[in-house]
């Protein structure tokens, strides 16, 4: 496929969930002092948010929509393809739980890990594929989606050292989520929502 202009659509649902994003780093700044560990994580999550949305309307381009989910009807199969990719990943080399790196209680990581959800949606789906399948080689879809789960792999090594397993999880995850962000036409929404059920299973130690 060619590359994709189309800019980063942003409708009311991703609009909510961008603010439950912020409110919920300001609730953990509660826990900071208690748990240096989540300071240093959910302040990595919100520079992502920022940067990621900053990103996004300098290289990209972002089309504010005023629905409450932008083309659901079309983009059912691309949410499919999303929560699919999920499921695969979680059967073969099973779940990216953030409780087996950072001990705090259940409500806590409920709370860190949709933060998280958020954040890591805007910059590595809603800026990092869209620049990819843009300007790299002009690689549309695949390397787009490629790339940008080749790079949420490593910052999932580096920020959370988690193993070999869960790495390959994280891959096949983020190459499943980025085809889905891109064929939908690039509306977040659909790989937000499944974002945050991975991890409010996780939090919830499902």
């Amino acid at each position: 496929m060619m590359a994709s202009t189309s800019p980063l659509k942003v409708g009311l649902t991703d609009m909510f969930l961008i603010t439950i994003s912020v409110l919920l780093f300001s609730y953990l700044s509660v826990f900071y002092d208690a748990i240096p560990t989540l300071a240093a994580k959910s302040q990595i999550g919100m520079s992502l948010l920022i940067a990621g949305l900053v990103m996004s309307v300098l290289f990209v381009g972002v089309q504010v929509e005023g629905a409450f989910l932008p083309g659901w009807k079309q983009n059912l199969l691309w949410f499919g393809v999303a929560i699919a990719s999920l499921l695969l990943g979680s059967a073969v080399l099973g779940r990216f739980n953030f409780g087996t790196t950072i001990a705090v209680p259940p409500e806590v990581s409920i709370a860190f890990g949709l933060q998280m959800a958020v954040a890591e949606e805007v910059f590595f789906r809603g800026f990092l594929a869209s620049f990819f399948s843009r300007y790299v080689f002009r690689g549309g879809l695949i390397i787009g989606a490629f790339m940008s789960a080749l790079v949420w792999t490593v910052y999932h090594f580096y920020v959370y050292g988690t193993s070999v397993a869960t790495l390959a999880f994280v891959f096949v995850v983020g190459l499943g989520w980025g085809i889905a962000f891109l064929g939908s036409g690039k509306s977040l929404w659909i790989t937000m929502v499944a974002h945050a059920l991975q991890n409010l299973r996780a939090g919830l130690g499902g």
